[in-house]
């Protein structure tokens, strides 16, 4: 339950960042409002996070 949540949590917050990429392209970040700036914070360090490289254990 809590990593479904979790997941579904995330998967907004990247799609309101989509949503906001076209306004910040024409705009600039100045523009957004605090709770968008704080959005775009938050899936700016989700995707870094997901795009790192990571092992996997073997046994």
């Amino acid at each position: 339950e809590e990593h479904y949540e979790t997941a579904r949590g995330v998967q907004k917050v990247l799609q309101r960042y989509k949503d906001l990429k076209d306004i910040i392209a024409i705009l600039g970040m100045e523009e957004l409002s605090e709770e968008d700036k704080l959005t775009v914070a938050r899936a700016r360090k989700i995707q870094k996070f997901l795009s790192q490289p990571f092992s996997v254990a073997e046994i």
